[in-house]
């Protein structure tokens, strides 16, 4: 298997050899191995993701499907605070310095190139999937129906899931985390369905083009400034998934833009509209 080398760099720093072309006496630092930890970037690359999703569930569940954790190639560790699927998901960031950050990126390493973590026999639950990102060149490991527990997995298999949660643990509680709100996020609204069981819809605090209607059934804006608030305090507020745009009631996913390469249509059925 491949080694997780490329952010960890090591150098070797070798004693001089004396006049006798004996080794340097005990004790002597030239003779120590020195360790360099790996050197941060400027923040644009993702280092390691850890994202939840599939199984049987509504395709708005899947629309707001936001990555659990990214770890930055700044040290950057932005975690999801917020349930799964939630309307408004929320989340808050850690700086790790070097060392933390290496720590976890080994960690991580380990696990996607350790044993099988096999399939329990189970349907429609959802996969986690974990992502190493070095060099350009990514490592992922999928891991379905983490946490359910099903005694005919082997031991090998089961003790390969706890090393997947205990990542899990880890990626967690590092660092000391602040509240972090992204500065731009997609707002992706459908058209509900004539008869579709719908409580207590808000008001659509932007133009009314910016979200879908009967005649444009799916639409996808981009929320930025002021509109970002505007927009999560209606729904906070109203505790409501669904938006009211004065002429069509609609439902709502937010996708917050954590690393630029976010886009309305995510698969090859979606079809929104860019607003």
């Amino acid at each position: 298997m491949r080694r997780i080398t490329a952010l960890l760099v090591v150098l070797f720093l070798l004693a001089a050899c004396g006049d006798d072309g004996g080794g340097g006496e005990a004790g002597d630092p030239t003779n120590e191995v020195e360790t360099t930890p790996l050197t941060f970037g400027d923040g644009d690359e993702v280092w390691l993701r850890v994202d939840t999703g599939g199984g049987f569930v509504p395709i708005i569940v899947n629309q707001r499907q936001v990555p659990e954790v990214l770890l930055f190639d700044d040290g950057r560790l932005v975690r999801l605070t917020s349930d799964p699927g939630a309307v408004v998901p929320e989340f808050e960031v850690a700086q790790l310095d070097e060392t933390e950050t290496a720590a976890l990126l080994e960690e991580a390493g380990a696990v996607i190139e350790g044993p099988a973590v096999g399939n329990p026999n189970v349907t429609d639950l959802p996969t986690t999937t974990i992502t190493l990102s070095t060099e350009g060149d990514d490592s992922t490991l999928d891991v379905y129906a983490l946490g359910f527990d099903d005694e005919q997995l082997s031991a090998d298999e089961q003790a390969a899931r706890a090393s997947v949660s205990a990542l899990l643990d880890d990626l967690a509680t590092a660092g000391e985390g602040e509240p972090y709100v992204p500065e731009e996020w997609l707002a992706l609204t459908t058209a509900t369905l004539e008869g579709a069981d719908v409580v207590g819809a808000v008001p659509w605090p932007l133009d009314p083009d910016r979200a879908a209607s009967a005649d444009t059934p799916a639409v996808c804006t981009r929320l930025t400034g002021d509109e970002v608030g505007q927009v999560h305090d209606a729904l906070l507020e109203g505790d409501s998934e669904f938006v009211d745009t004065g002429t069509t009631v609609v439902e709502i996913a937010l996708r917050p833009v954590l690393t630029g390469e976010e886009t309305c249509n995510l698969e090859e059925f979606d079809d929104f509209v860019e607003r």
